[in-house]
């Protein structure tokens, strides 16, 4: 079974400062990691119009374990640079910047990670060439995996109690006639938030649950045709069933499809998997 990490705590994904611009008058700048000082380097314009200084060329060896340019968005409008290295970069992570053709990439403060680690993401397809051109990799675009199936979410009883808990069952079923893969896991903590709820009349039921993710291991699994994934979640984790009535809810689950015969973990596409259903709670 291949497994990963979600990076809910060592990646933070936010927006960066990327730069497209030399300042009139400065020389050319080679490309690589710089260290950034506040006064006496070169100075370069983000594209939002912040002015930076990059003092000294950082010797940086190639002893990278991961490196990756990829997509973010089902769009290919948003790209992320991940480099990894076996040891510490020479200069910390926040004062280190990454200069390549003209684009200006530093890593978000704050995102708590080892200073092996530099990654930030960015809006610029051009941008994503470059750095994959300058690191030797290609670009990872998303594409749709062409994955048809049939969702439904079944309660496991006719009837719920006010105080019990409210389990249903998600069924997802491969009705194509390829297998498809995606990724179950990593944003559980008080409760499983890949899936999500709704109701959809106007009983005025509040979600109280605990929206926080803990992150984790995030197992792959592949559906092949004809074949059924299932996964049971309590309501209860949601609203607080306190008027006895019958509930319209619709149901969602996320998905973040990877490629059914690799062993990367790019996800290639984003998609949700959604049904209406409904529950009754009764009496005690």
């Amino acid at each position: 079974m291949r497994m990963m990490i979600h990076p809910c705590h060592s990646i933070q994904i936010t927006a960066l400062l990327f730069c497209g611009t030399l300042v009139a008058g400065e020389p050319k700048i080679e490309n690589g990691f710089y260290r950034m000082v506040e006064s006496g380097g070169i100075k370069v314009r983000t594209l939002n119009g912040e002015e930076i200084q990059l003092g000294e060329k950082l010797k940086v060896t190639a002893d990278y374990s991961r490196l990756n340019v990829s997509s973010m968005s089902n769009k290919n409008d948003l790209f992320s640079l991940l480099v990894e290295k076996k040891g510490p970069f020479s200069e910390p992570i926040p004062n280190t910047a990454l200069f390549v053709d003209g684009f200006c990439l530093i890593d978000p403060p704050g995102s708590g990670k080892e200073n092996n680690l530099f990654y930030s993401n960015f809006p610029s397809e051009t941008a994503a060439t470059s750095f994959a051109r300058h690191f030797n990799v290609k670009v990872v675009y998303r594409h749709h995996p062409h994955h048809e199936m049939l969702v439904s979410f079944v309660p496991e009883k006719e009837k719920y109690k006010t105080s019990s808990s409210v389990p249903v069952k998600l069924q997802i079923k491969n009705v194509g006639k390829e297998p498809f893969a995606f990724m179950v896991g990593g944003m559980e903590m008080f409760r499983d938030n890949q899936f999500a709820f709704a109701i959809l009349n106007d009983h005025s039921v509040l979600d109280t649950g605990n929206s926080m993710i803990l992150g984790g291991l995030m197992p792959v699994t592949i559906l092949k045709p004809g074949k059924t994934f299932e996964k049971e979640v309590d309501l209860k984790g949601w609203f607080d069933f306190k008027e006895r009535s019958t509930y319209p809810i619709r149901g969602s689950y996320s998905m973040n499809f990877v490629e059914p015969n690799a062993d990367s973990f790019f996800t290639i596409w984003t998609d949700y998997a959604t049904a209406d259903f409904s529950v009754t709670i009764g009496d005690d």
